[in-house]
């Protein structure tokens, strides 16, 4: 009996202890948020390690074939033991994989080959230094695409790289040349900055980039061909004194165009230029000659300023560029050719002392013209010069003949100047000029005039040198008008 009770008590007291160790053990557990047994929270937005499932490579493992995992946002090949030494991406390898937002090239990389990441959410690429070959459509239609950067290092570049990439707004590029099938239909595209080693912008580069304001050029570019910016969305344009070739329609039909600066550096300038920029004010030329079809239908355009180095102005150059009412010649020009300011909106017009050539009907039909100066530099003169200058009212005249037709249709005509050199006066030059009342004649020698020079004008007085006055009043033909002449005030 003796021994059972004992055992009894025993037995309680190994109950009880291990009953104390359990409840420890439970509470130790719970106070411990590093016990292994209990399922640890997965940390938001993390991704999944990077498996053999993921991807397909090549048997060298140098190609990455095919991106398999089509959930992924985030890819960083940098600093994956296998994706790591790719050096080329395949055709297509990531193809309409819209889950991925961002990748991170692997620095053994050279080859990105056609459409290889067309159709994906990529926001953000920079092309790595290591690689100098982009294939056709690499990154087309990659609506969230907004920024890229292409190093210089990639000389293998293939057509309509970010065709359809409709929401990328600014590019910095690096290649030598800026091929033209680029950024087809890359609508919001507004900045393009060219990095050192960029020579040639391409035909058609930028047409219809609307979204355009702000090209930044360096130092190295020196071609911009034809239509390159045609369309584009720029509101000024600055070239750098690099450029010497501009192509035709290079900045034609661009609409939001004010203002336009070329360098005297443009040796070969093609024709039609800013043809059709409706909008653009202000010019500033610097090239040898400014040709005449340059700003066809640059219906705004106000102020030209001529930089040293500019020669000729060329026939046809602002015709009916009615807005135009500043001219600011260099002294290094020497011609103006037909027609160039033929219906222009000057209102007066002084010819530098430099001029030695004005072709027919320079500044004919220029209905807002009031007063016009015209050196005796002047050795050649075309005929019809003011023709229809219904409202000139003024003409100071240099050259050593005045002809026939030069003031052909200038109703309103009032008052002429002819300095000391002149020597003949065409038969008819003022013949119905109704309004021609003053003229002073500044040459010693009375020039020579026809019978009908002053018929049918209302002319009452003929201002000559003191001590002319006799020579004129005595001489044959003058001397009809004795009543008329005086000496110069």
């Amino acid at each position: 009996m003796k021994k059972l009770i004992l055992s009894l008590i025993v037995l309680t007291s190994l109950t009880i202890t291990n009953c104390s160790k359990s409840e420890e053990n439970a509470t130790t557990q719970e106070e411990n948020p590093l016990n292994p047994q209990r399922p640890q929270v997965p940390q938001p937005n993390q991704e999944p390690p990077i498996t053999s499932a993921d991807f397909t490579l090549s048997e060298d493992g140098k190609t990455l074939v095919r991106w398999n995992n089509t959930t992924r946002t985030t890819l960083d090949m940098k600093a994956h033991p296998l994706l790591s030494q790719v050096t080329t991406i395949d055709s297509w390898a990531f193809e309409d994989r819209n889950s991925l937002k961002t990748i991170v090239f692997p620095e053994t990389l050279t080859t990105i080959k056609g459409g290889a990441f067309s159709k994906t959410g990529l926001t953000s690429v920079i092309i790595p230094e290591t690689v100098t070959s982009i294939g056709n459509y690499a990154f087309s239609n990659c609506n969230s695409l907004t920024s890229v950067s292409i190093p210089k290092t990639v000389t293998d570049l293939e057509d309509w790289i970010f065709e359809n990439c409709g929401n990328l707004e600014e590019v910095t590029y690096g290649p030598k040349t800026f091929k033209a099938s680029l950024f087809n239909n890359c609508t919001s595209l507004r900045k393009v900055i060219l990095l050192e080693g960029v020579t040639t912008i391409g035909t058609w580069a930028f047409e219809n980039r609307k979204a355009l304001k702000e090209v930044h050029f360096s130092s190295t570019v020196t071609t911009i061909n034809a239509n390159a910016f045609s369309g584009s969305g720029l509101s000024t344009i600055t070239i750098p004194e690099t450029i010497t070739t501009i192509g035709a329609s290079a900045f034609s039909n661009c609409k939001s165009l004010i203002s336009a600066s070329i360098p005297k550096s443009v040796i070969s300038l093609g024709d039609w230029v800013f043809e059709n920029c409706e909008n653009l004010e202000e010019v500033t030329f610097g090239p040898k000659t400014l040709k005449g079809s340059l700003f066809n239908n640059c219906t705004s355009l106000k102020k030209v300023i001529l930089l040293e180095g500019v020669t000729t102005i060329g026939t046809w150059a602002f015709e009916n560029r009615k807005a135009l009412k500043e001219i600011q010649f260099s002294s290094t020009v020497t011609t103006i050719n037909a027609n160039a300011f033929s219906g222009s909106g000057l209102s007066t017009i002084t010819i530098p002392e430099t001029i030695t050539t004005i072709g027919a009907s320079a500044f004919s039909n220029c209905k807002s013209l009031t007063s016009a100066s015209i050196p005796k530099s002047v050795i050649s003169l075309g005929d019809w010069v003011f023709e229809n200058c219904e409202n000139l009212e003024e003409v100071t005249f240099g050259p050593k003949t005045l002809k026939n037709a030069l003031f052909s249709g200038c109703t309103n005509l009032k008052n002429v100047t002819l300095l000391e050199k002149i020597t003949t006066i065409g038969p008819w030059a003022f013949e119905n000029r109704t309004n021609f009342t003053t003229l002073t004649i500044k040459a010693t020698t009375p020039p020579s005039i026809g019978e009908i020079t002053f018929k049918n004008t209302a002319l009452t007085h003929i201002y000559v040198p003191a001590a002319s006055v006799d020579s004129y009043k005595n001489d044959r033909k003058w001397g009809v008008f004795a009543d008329k002449i005086q000496a110069i005030p």
